[in-house]
């Protein structure tokens, strides 16, 4: 790539170490010279503090940093805020029956005894997309800007391009499109900066409130500031990263996951059978209830989830060699760039190949193996169990990088009512 060698990486053990924390291989790099600049645009006074912060993102210094004040490990603080309020249930729970709520509101539009004719890409793009930004930024982007997530899916669009750093009279519409999708989210911050109550404590602690929306939001504008980085584009920048980052590939496989259980009746049949057991009814009213976290483990649906995942993400994890280090009997000269595709570890028919079942086919019992029960009758029962075979080395459909589960749960409720069919125009 340009004038940097590039070593593409396979096999477990390699990947692994791409994502491990080491002075030898990471991604700060990258960091600095294309996501922070490019993407956040930081400005070139807060780059070159996250510059000088060579101390990792890890809880402890890298060796030889210790004497990095803890308020300039600039990398290891947003990363923990990051997986602080996205990694923990009592934060990430609300998020996901906030959306339940919303999703299945949306989903109430469309009359379970009634066929409705619509473009499944449209419904994904667009239905799906508004309840996620509801779920993150909370409801006034979309007050502002009915359709807001137009904005993000034309970053969408050109994010590469405007990684590269092309200049605005070389490729103007790259940059149009950037500084529309800026502008739009600080329209929503400024709300959001007016009218939260930073001196209520109910509001403060809240996982979701209606003004910046999830908590992790809020977090990571509070770390900014704090940490002195206050140019006028940083909090706009990161918020619309964030929900680039949680939606552009996650929307996508909804769509893919509806195509796949739509092409087979039994799966959609069985799949809602599996549904069925995650719902409780009140004896006394009749009305039935979701139960989340029954929900969340229901292995067919996983399974199916997972596959999905591993047959449709397709992107290289990239590191910085930072110094030359041996990898599996190989020197990686520092300097180089290290890259693990996706498409070579989840196509490996080594790892994910079985017999009738070749890695290149979809195949709902995948990552499923079964199990015998015993009731209190004597009588054996076998029982699904969601399981990867040891193979979790070979699958980082997220590049381990920003994963929200809500996202799994957006996905899977879309197969929870209705009945599905493909039709021709």
């Amino acid at each position: 790539m340009g004038i940097k060698p590039v070593y593409l990486l396979a096999g477990s053990k390699n990947i692994q170490a791409i994502f491990g924390r080491s002075q030898n291989i990471n991604n700060y790099e990258i960091m600095l010279r294309w996501n922070l600049p490019k993407w956040y645009r930081l400005s070139k006074k807060d780059l070159k503090r996250f510059a000088a912060d060579k101390s990792g993102r890890g809880r402890n210094p890298l060796p030889g940093t210790e004497s990095i004040p803890p308020e300039h490990r600039f990398f290891h603080g947003y990363e923990h805020v990051h997986t602080e309020y996205l990694g923990k249930p009592q934060y990430l729970n609300p998020l996901v029956e906030y959306f339940m709520h919303d999703f299945s509101r949306t989903l109430d539009r469309y009359a379970v005894h009634k066929c409705t004719t619509l473009s499944v890409r449209d419904f994904c793009k667009h239905d799906v997309t508004k309840c996620a930004v509801r779920t993150l930024l909370g409801p006034k982007p979309n007050e502002l800007y009915p359709n807001f997530e137009d904005f993000m899916w034309d970053f969408d669009e050109e994010a590469f391009t405007i990684a590269l750093g092309f200049p605005k009279w070389i490729h103007a519409r790259p940059h149009k499109v950037h500084e529309r999708y800026l502008a739009v989210t600080q329209e929503y911050l400024d709300s959001a900066w007016a009218h939260f109550d930073w001196n209520d404590p109910s509001a403060t602690s809240a996982a979701w409130e209606p003004h910046f929306g999830a908590r992790v939001c809020r977090e990571i504008l509070k770390w900014f500031k704090d940490s002195g980085f206050n140019e006028p584009n940083t909090g706009a920048g990161a918020m619309a990263i964030l929900l680039w980052a949680a939606n552009s590939n996650v929307i996508p496989l909804s769509l893919w996951m509806m195509f796949e259980v739509a092409k087979d009746p039994s799966l959609l049949q069985a799949l809602r059978e599996e549904v069925n057991t995650a719902y409780a009814t009140d004896p006394r009213t009749g009305s039935r209830t979701l139960n989340l976290q029954k929900f969340a483990a229901l292995p067919l649906l996983t399974s199916v989830y997972s596959e999905t995942l591993r047959l449709s993400m397709s992107f290289n994890v990239v590191r910085n060699v930072s110094q030359t280090f041996t990898l599996d009997g190989y020197e990686i000269p520092k300097g180089a760039l290290a890259q693990a595709p996706t498409l070579v570890a989840h196509y490996d028919e080594d790892v994910w190949g079985m017999e009738a079942h070749p890695a290149s086919e979809f195949w709902a019992e995948r990552h499923i193996k079964y199990t015998e029960e015993k009731d209190d009758s004597g009588n054996i029962s076998r029982k699904r169990v969601f399981d990867m075979g040891g193979r979790s080395g070979s699958y980082f459909p997220y590049g381990m990088l920003l994963s929200a589960p809500y996202d799994s749960f957006r996905a899977k409720l879309t197969h929870a009512t209705y009945d599905t069919q493909v039709v021709e125009t």
